[in-house]
């Protein structure tokens, strides 16, 4: 477990153990409601029915919109290895080669000049600013893989939270449901705990995908910058000069 998204990865695990505290819950409700029916008075007995089938498709939609939930659920921890790999096994090379193709690092520096060596400079300064571009593009791109981990962390602390109070209100309902006069009672609360919970996620969504938003305009960012097609630049200097085996004069000359 990563330091960073420990929290992360502790909400994940709450949730987890609330989705089945809250099936716990509603299978006990639902336990008492069959038993208290063998006996409840018409009007009585109606109301619970009534009341136990909102709760029976509340339930069901719960079950349905929390397994969507958990599909989708991401990982911060493989994010910020992204990020990593980007800065590491790319961004690093970069790096390593932009300093090694500087002009001042060639072994032809000092040793060539003339009009050939006024052509070529061009080129290698060239690539080696494009490179130093690309590593700071991949510097930008790991600072948005994560903060997207960052984001995805705060959206589940939060659920993770909603979630205990859910499994918190669903079990105080199944022990209100042990009389038969609360029964039609603790099943509404039931319903509203459950109704409750997923207000609260569509809020956390909507911040969420706000955040997203934002992440995903860096990245469109990134990618302009870089160049739609993100083909290597080609230098416009001539180069014909610069051969030795076409029979002319060179354009290279060592310095005096």
């Amino acid at each position: 477990m990563s330091v960073v998204d420990a929290a992360y990865d502790e909400a994940v695990k709450t949730v987890e153990s609330c989705v089945k505290k809250i099936q716990r819950a509603y299978n006990d409700i639902a336990h008492k409601v069959s038993w208290a029916l063998k006996f409840l008075p018409d009007p009585l007995d109606k109301q619970v029915r009534t009341e136990m089938g909102k709760l029976h498709d509340k339930y069901k939609e719960h079950e349905v919109m929390m397994a969507d939930l958990w599909l989708e659920r991401g990982s911060a921890g493989a994010l910020r290895d992204a990020a990593n790999e980007w800065v590491l096994k790319v961004g690093g090379v970069a790096s390593k080669q932009s300093t090694e193709l500087a002009f001042a690092a060639m072994p032809s520096n000092g040793v060539w000049e003339g009009d050939a060596q006024k052509a070529y400079r061009p080129i290698v300064d060239l690539h080696s600013r494009v490179l130093n571009d690309f590593f700071n593009w991949n510097g930008d791109l790991s600072d948005t893989l994560n903060a997207l981990a960052d984001a995805l962390k705060v959206y589940w602390v939060a659920i993770a939270i909603d979630a205990v109070g859910c499994a918190v209100a669903l079990a105080a309902c199944a022990v209100a449901g042990e009389t038969v006069v609360a029964l039609a009672a603790a099943i509404v609360a039931a319903v509203g705990a459950i109704v409750a919970f997923w207000v609260a996620v569509a809020g956390h969504t909507v911040l969420y995908h706000n955040t997203l938003d934002a992440l995903e305009g860096k990245l469109v960012k990134i990618r302009a910058i870089n160049g739609e097609d993100a083909r290597w630049p080609h230098g416009a200097a001539d180069l014909s000069d610069a051969s030795v085996l076409d029979g002319d004069k060179s354009g290279w000359e060592r310095p005096l």
